[in-house]
């Protein structure tokens, strides 16, 4: 029987994540990483982090939404296509998860990604990926940002 899912509020887009917002960016990071190694959690968080920051800085210009990472909120910052719900029950991959993003929004981990907005498996090439600017390869992951991007 499927794990019961629990639908979040919609985000608030200013200032830190809320529990929400940090309870959804784990359960996309454990989609993504699994029950993986702690510096693909770590590198995940900065990926999202860092799209956030390149909505925000989009925005501030007075543009619309971005179209790839959204308003600046931290749920549509997060990779589209993963975790949409909390399942009932968390993991020890969660809280594994969550300790790894709660130290990159602390500002205590070291940027592994050299800017990463953008990731995929390394065993793939998403046609997408010809345009980006490959930044790091951290566990089954490559990072990569667009080009001429500065964050």
């Amino acid at each position: 029987m499927p794990t019961p899912i629990r639908h979040l509020p919609p985000p608030d887009v200013a200032g830190p994540p809320g529990h929400d917002d940090i309870l959804f960016m784990t359960c996309v990071v454990v989609s993504l990483a699994g029950n993986g190694p702690e510096d693909s959690y770590v590198a995940l968080a900065q990926m999202i982090r860092n799209r956030r920051d390149h909505a925000l800085a989009h925005v501030s210009k007075g543009n619309p939404a971005h179209p790839l990472f959204g308003d600046g909120s931290w749920q549509l910052s997060c990779p589209p296509g993963h975790a949409v719900g909390v399942p009932s029950q968390l993991t020890r991959a969660h809280f594994r998860a969550m300790a790894s993003i709660c130290r990159v929004f602390a500002g205590e981990e070291k940027d592994l990604v050299d800017g990463a907005t953008a990731c995929h498996l390394h065993s793939e090439t998403p046609s997408w990926s010809a345009q980006m600017i490959p930044t790091a390869l951290i566990g089954d992951h490559f990072f990569c940002r667009e080009q001429g991007s500065s964050i």
